[in-house]
């Protein structure tokens, strides 16, 4: 058992390994959703905005954030579950038309290779500003690289190796078209691949 997470058997070895990454990493954060039933090991936040001229030019802008975590949770049935997920959020601020953002997909790609990664939609929000100048849009949303019950192993396989990448650049996207794109440092694919291969090493147990 461990302290703020709950597990057992080969649980409490992933729950403590989870916990002891973000002791070793001031990249990484554990966190307890639910005690003894869900925790997560969050890597470092990445994301973009819109260079101003576009808000000058065309009179809208965008701002995101992604990272990947491992999530541990206990379902219903008691049977535990390992999870890799991708998440990422989106804003837009717009003086001249409104908001729609939903979650659609991430899109990730290099020199050589593409994958498709559809989101789940968790969150979103679009509104007048009070002052009624302006309209802001946000959402909120993640995508399922793997989990100990579907390995995805091709999947998997690919979104490591895409990591691996320097010409690696993500593009978020919303159902209405809008979307946001960078090109993902070279910190961001070492914090983000350290955590997948930690989530690779933790699978092989359940």
């Amino acid at each position: 058992m461990i302290a703020g997470c709950v597990f057992w058997g080969n649980d409490t070895k992933a729950a403590k390994k989870l916990k002891s990454m973000a002791r070793k990493s001031k990249y990484f954060k554990f966190k307890t959703i639910d005690v003894g039933r869900k925790c997560r090991l969050y890597a470092a936040s990445y994301g973009g905005q819109s260079d101003s001229s576009l808000v000058t030019n065309e009179g809208y802008g965008l701002i995101t954030k992604m990272y990947p975590y491992i999530e541990l949770v206990k379902k219903s049935n008691n049977n535990s579950e390992l999870r890799l997920r991708f998440y990422g959020e989106l804003h837009e601020f717009s003086v001249y038309n409104s908001t729609s953002l939903y979650c659609s997909k991430f899109k990730m790609r290099t020199s050589n290779r593409r994958l498709d990664l559809p989101m789940k939609h968790t969150y979103g929000k679009n509104s007048r500003d009070s002052s009624g100048y302006y309209y802001l849009g946000s959402m909120k949303g993640y995508a399922t690289v793997s989990t100990s019950s579907d390995l995805q192993k091709s999947k998997l396989k690919k979104f490591t190796t895409m990591l691996g990448q320097g010409s690696l650049s993500i593009r978020l996207v919303s159902t209405d078209g809008a979307y946001q794109e960078f090109k993902v440092i070279s910190e961001a694919r070492k914090d983000w691949l350290k955590l997948v291969k930690q989530y690779q090493s933790l699978v092989k147990g359940f």
